[in-house]
């Protein structure tokens, strides 16, 4: 097996981000309920984002259909799977959604389960009701390694105003969700609640303080002339407010930025390589504060060049088609690098300062470059320069399967008949059958950006067998064996069985994260279970069970491969949920913050799937913690940008935060 999982998922996430299928591309799929019974009469919505450089929903929707009494739709119209995001609601049902460039399909399945609900209000500082005030829920749900989020866009239902008493209810969530709040109103700040709220909820409590707002004036260095139309965002490290704006100076060099969070800032240009001049900026820092305008800011932009990189295939020196994402760096400091998208013409264009740049990386499915051989380029002020990287690429223009595998046992015999599920990195899921001749194919839409999982079972013998499968490799073989047994007792803190709780093994891939289930259990009378899984990799074996805390332990590769066993002991304790924590948040002079958010992670970075808000007086209460030796408490002040935490342990009273503009303070 190989398994090379050095890669930067903020690399693979930028290319995911441009990546997709030929624009045209007909979206289908299917819509059923939680037991894969087909749902009629549900809405699919394909939503385009028309602002892919905001972190905040902005699009439009492009294509809708309703499913039949099979539960299908077709979308049409010539929808462009990239930056695209499909929603399927149904009402008294809860929603579910895809993102095409990611998955890599066009064949797309939703799952509307039961719908939860959850409600709140929103208030000012004085405690006054805002009403009207938009507020839309972002919701998470645990899917392989990464947590997908929901935006607010357009037609995903997820978006509500608030009632002449500053109420908000939603109905449509889904049960295993997660939720975060988005939240603005004129005059306030718009304000980001990140406490991971379980659906249920009631009686949420949000302050919108009022907002702070940023002017300046952006100008060319040297001559100090105004600059029109220049493309320039503020962005802060905040995590509970607006920390995040765009905008473009007027004719007079002038941008304004309103709705901000009270905190620091970095002003920068975004440079755009559409068309020339091109304007370059450094990062210049300021401050805001709640309430009040920061104004007299200048921005000083330099002029820059346009560097055009074209994909050509090493062997016939032709143009090669992407989408890919190329890095590129100053050669003076590889460490300034930027990430730019090449599109399906196989050219990328980047912004960049004068002088000589270097190409550091190349991500795309079916791509390699020379690492050999690393080209650089000049860039020059005010003109456009193209250069060529030469790129190897894997995948058949038809589109044909890039991976041709085999199933073999453990004598190499080609096992017909073999049941094999290919697992993506980013929660994508393809179940295949291996043929007469044991063989199937993974095509580079599988494989995804970076890698993905091979499990393969033996449909009658109790033989099972797991692979890594890189983009760009050509070939894997799939050796079944005998499955390892990881058993063991799950037990509460007293030291007695628990039974009939769920256990699960899960892969995981060190600092990459955690992926699929790959084996699923229930403790007996005795509080005992019993995990068939592959050998070759590390386990996350977790359990769950009402009113306890999740509980996990490791099993890693080495223990599996040094100690040679094919039985394997992991006792499980569990700890009660049923602490209580109070405390009080209180801000820099000592006054209650109403409105913080307070969540708790455990020492070992378990979350407790709970969070509480300040009332009136900055007073809060947790429950549902358990004993863990040591807890951690952070609060984030959605509108402010303040935060804070607190360290507790079993024997600690209640609990006082303070809160400041930043963890550094």
């Amino acid at each position: 097996m190989r398994l090379h999982l050095g890669w930067g998922l903020g690399a693979v996430l930028v290319t995911v981000a441009s990546a997709g299928a030929d624009p045209g591309t007909r979206l289908g799929g299917r819509v059923v309920d939680e037991n894969g019974r087909p749902v009629v009469g549900a809405r699919v919505v394909a939503i385009q984002r028309t602002d892919t450089a905001s972190p905040r929903g902005v699009g439009r929707i492009v294509a809708s259909a309703e499913t039949g009494a099979d539960g299908r739709f077709s979308l049409d119209g010539g929808t462009d799977p990239r930056a695209l995001t499909c929603v399927a609601t149904k009402a008294g049902r809860a929603l579910d959604w895809s993102q095409p460039a990611l998955t890599r399909s066009t064949e797309l399945l939703f799952r509307l389960g039961p719908a939860a609900s959850i409600e709140g209000e929103t208030v000012d500082e004085t405690g006054a009701p805002v009403a009207g005030a938009l507020v839309q829920a972002l919701l998470r749900v645990g899917t392989g390694v990464e947590r997908r989020m929901l935006e607010p866009l357009p037609g995903n239902a997820l978006g509500v105003r608030t009632d002449g008493r500053g109420r908000f209810r939603f109905d449509n969530i889904p049960a295993n969700a997660r939720v975060d709040f988005d939240m603005s109103a004129p005059g306030h700040t718009r304000a980001l609640a990140k406490g991971a709220f379980l659906p249920g909820r009631k009686g949420l409590r949000f302050v919108l303080p009022p907002e702070g707002r940023l002017e300046g004036t952006v100008v060319e260095q040297g001559r100090e002339r105004p600059l029109a139309g220049v493309r320039l965002h503020a962005i802060s490290s905040v995590t509970s407010g607006m920390h995040y704006a765009i905008g473009t100076t007027d004719d007079r060099g002038r941008f304004r930025f309103a709705g901000l969070s009270g905190g620091n800032y970095d002003l920068e240009i975004l440079s755009d390589a559409a068309a020339l001049p091109v304007w370059i900026g450094s990062r210049k820092k300021v401050s805001v504060e709640s309430g009040k305008t920061t104004s007299g800011v200048t921005v000083a932009a330099t002029s820059g060049g346009i560097l055009e990189i074209v994909l050509t295939d090493a062997a016939t020196g032709k143009p090669v088609n992407g989408p890919a994402t190329v890095a590129v760096a100053p050669a003076r400091d590889l460490r300034l690098g930027q990430w730019g998208g090449v599109g399906e013409d196989g050219v990328g264009r980047l912004a960049l300062a004068p002088g000589p740049h270097t190409v550091t990386d190349l991500i795309g499915p079916g791509l390699e470059r020379n690492r050999d051989k690393t080209p650089t380029f000049t860039v020059v002020a005010g003109k456009t320069v193209r250069g060529t990287l030469s790129v190897r690429s894997l995948a058949a223009a038809t589109g044909a399967p890039t991976v041709a595998g085999t199933v073999l046992d453990r004598a190499g015999k080609r096992v017909p008949g073999s049941h094999v599920r290919v697992m993506s990195m980013l929660g994508g899921r393809r179940d295949l059958v291996a043929d007469a001749n044991g063989r199937f194919s993974v095509g580079a839409a599988d494989v995804g950006p970076v890698f993905c999982f091979l499990f393969v079972r033996h449909p009658d013998r109790d033989a099972v067998g797991l692979e890594v499968l890189e983009s760009g490799q050509r070939a894997c073989t799939v050796v079944l064996d005998g499955p390892v047994s990881i058993e063991g007792q799950v037990r509460n803190e007293r030291g007695r069985p628990v039974p009939g709780v769920d256990v699960q093994a899960r892969i995981d891939a060190s600092h990459m994260g955690r992926y699929d289930v790959l084996a699923t259990g229930k403790t007996d009378t005795g509080g005992r279970y019993r995990l068939a899984v592959p050998p070759g990799i590390s386990y996350a074996i977790q359990v769950r069970a009402p009113g306890h805390s999740r509980a996990e332990t490791l099993v890693t590769n080495t223990e599996i491969a040094l100690e040679r066993k094919k039985v394997l002991a992991k006792d499980i304790v569990l700890r009660s949920a049923d602490r209580v924590v109070r405390g009080v948040v209180r801000d820099a002079v000592g006054d209650p913050v109403p409105g913080a958010v307070v969540t708790a992670t455990a020492g070992e970075g378990r979350a407790f799937p709970v969070a509480a808000i300040t009332d009136a007086k900055g007073a809060f209460t947790m429950e549902r913690l358990d004993a863990s030796p040591a807890i951690s408490l952070f609060v984030t002040v959605p509108g402010r940008g303040w935060c804070g935490s607190a360290h507790i342990t079993p024997a600690s009273g209640d609990v006082e935060i303070t809160v400041k503009r930043s963890y550094y303070d």
